[in-house]
């Protein structure tokens, strides 16, 4: 039987508290999709918040998806009802809200990812009627895309990831939100065309 110091407890108290908060505006965004009658027309499949105040659907300001922010010429406080509209929508890949170095140290085991929350959040969307045949999807960041490719090659159950039309770029190859992260973001031509179908 394992033994948690007090520290450790309350370190893990916060971590259950920040995961059921991100759930719960999860929940409430599927609410609002509902209410309002819309469909998923692009997926983009994210890594997973730092924390509940700083997911996406919880916030107002900060610097979210600002590619897609420049493309509608939106400012944040009005990106969540512009993406709603555009059928965009974001799903976490990953459960725990911690920072992504530990995602990028566990790249070569995997063992964060778990097949099983990634796949209850898609059929919460499919059961709300969400998903269509037409709902494509797209990484977040590059990295997924290699993390993805990495769990098919090592046989790794991935069987709710394929559960999509991908955007593919040039090489066939599932494509990113974005074709340059950083300095500054810049959205991809495979999704600009998409966009604009």
């Amino acid at each position: 039987m394992i033994t948690y110091t007090k520290g450790q407890k309350f370190i893990i108290q916060q971590v259950i508290q920040e995961i059921k908060c991100i759930e719960k505006h999860f929940s409430n965004e599927v609410k609002i999709w509902t209410n309002q009658k819309r469909i998923i027309r692009l997926l983009i499949i994210a890594e997973a918040p730092l924390s509940c105040d700083r997911y996406f659907y919880n916030r107002i300001r900060g610097n979210f998806l600002q590619s897609l922010k420049t493309y509608y010429a939106v400012p944040q406080n009005s990106i969540l009802d512009k993406l709603r509209v555009e059928g965009i929508f974001v799903v976490d890949m990953y459960e725990l809200p911690i920072p992504t170095k530990y995602y990028d140290l566990d790249s070569k085991t995997h063992n964060l990812f778990d097949a099983n929350y990634f796949g209850k959040k898609i059929r919460i969307l499919g059961n709300a009627g969400l998903l269509t045949n037409e709902t494509h999807a797209v990484f977040r960041y590059k990295k997924l895309i290699d993390r993805y490719l990495n769990m098919e090659k090592k046989e790794i159950n991935t069987k709710c990831l394929k559960q999509f039309t991908y955007l593919l770029d040039s090489k066939q190859n599932p494509c990113s939100l974005n074709s340059v992260e950083r300095p500054v973001q810049i959205l991809s031509i495979h999704v600009k065309t998409y966009l604009n179908k």
